[in-house]
Formats: C-alpha cells, structure tokens, sequence
C-alpha cells in the first residue's frame, strides 16, 4: 500500500491522500474541488525529509551514466550476456487542468462519444482546448533495462503483467515499483 497523507481543505477537514494523487484536483466532501500540491510539498507539510535523492532519481542516474541493467547475467537462463529488454516505468505523469472542462462523466461522455459523432462539424476549430491550461506534476518516466539474452529475448513475454514480474525481480527496480504502486510498466 501506498503513502498516505492530509491535507486540510478550507473547511477544515483532512482529506486523506495518496501519494499518487500529489499534483491533482480532488473534491472534498463539502463540494469544493481542492488543488493537492506536489508531492514534495505534502512531504514538507507532514514533516517528512525531502532532500533526498528518490529511487527514481537514482535509476535515472544510474542508466545514464551506464549502470544499468545492474547484472551482466540473462535473468532466466544465467548466461553471460550484453542484450537487454528495454522496459520503462512510467511513475506519474503530469495532469492538465483546462478551466470550464471538468472531468465529469456527462462532460466526458460529450466530448468523447457525443460531439465526435453528432457535433464536431458545428464547432470552431479551437473551441473547448483552453489557452489558460495548467499542467500539475511532472512526466515520471524511468529506463529499467533487463538483462535478457537472445535466446530467451525472443520466449519472452512482454504482457504488462509479465513485464512487472520481471522487474520485480530485480531489487532496485521492486523498490522503484514499491515507491510508485500505481505505476505503468512497458517495453520500448
């Protein structure tokens, strides 16, 4: 399970938060819409450390100054190998807030399913993308490269879910996944 932290809305009361939910816009129970800052800043405020380096920051430094993937190994067959399955781990991403576009279901359903079909031909070009857009948080994304020879490259599933369990495997990156449950994996 995730971090979780409060954050008080202007009537007082505490919403709890996920750490995955640093950087967007939540409704309190008394009906306001509140903007939860960056993750960063709800460390601040709880009184936890934020001058450390995380893990995604240290993956990130590791794959560009070469050190990853951190065996030299096929992680299924053990042969001594150089080719890699180049996988990511998307940790959060950035949320856009357009003023007057809510995400509301009837909103959603007419910009996504209605207006293509019956009522796009009736509207400027332009009309409902927002110049006043906010973006919150930050594109996460970490190069986790496994190491994988050609033999087993080739018989290797690359299902999101198998690709979690391969990263799983590797320590520095399950302490990645664990800092960001909710995290996408992939291959490029």
């Amino acid at each position: 399970m995730g971090m979780t932290f409060h954050y008080t809305c202007e009537c007082g009361y505490a919403l709890p938060i996920a750490a995955s939910s640093a950087g967007a816009v939540v409704p309190c129970r008394c009906g306001r819409q509140v903007r939860i800052p960056k993750l960063s800043e709800l460390k601040r405020l709880a009184g936890q450390p934020t001058t450390f380096i995380s893990i995604a920051d240290q993956l990130r430094t590791m794959y560009l100054d070469k050190q990853l993937p951190p065996d030299t190994h096929c992680m299924f067959c053990q042969a001594k190998t150089a080719a890699t399955l180049e996988c990511w781990v998307e940790c959060e991403r950035a949320k856009v807030y357009a003023p007057g576009i809510g995400p509301t279901v009837v909103k959603t359903l007419f910009l996504n399913a209605i207006l293509p079909f019956f009522g796009w031909f009736y509207l400027p070009l332009g009309v409902g993308v927002s110049r006043d857009a906010e973006a919150y948080g930050n594109d996460l994304v970490v190069r986790t490269p496994l190491t994988i020879c050609e033999n087993c490259l080739h018989r290797t599933s690359r299902t999101e879910a198998s690709v979690r369990t391969f990263l799983r495997s590797v320590p520095l990156y399950r302490e990645l996944l664990d800092a960001y449950p909710g995290a996408r994996v992939g291959v490029s």
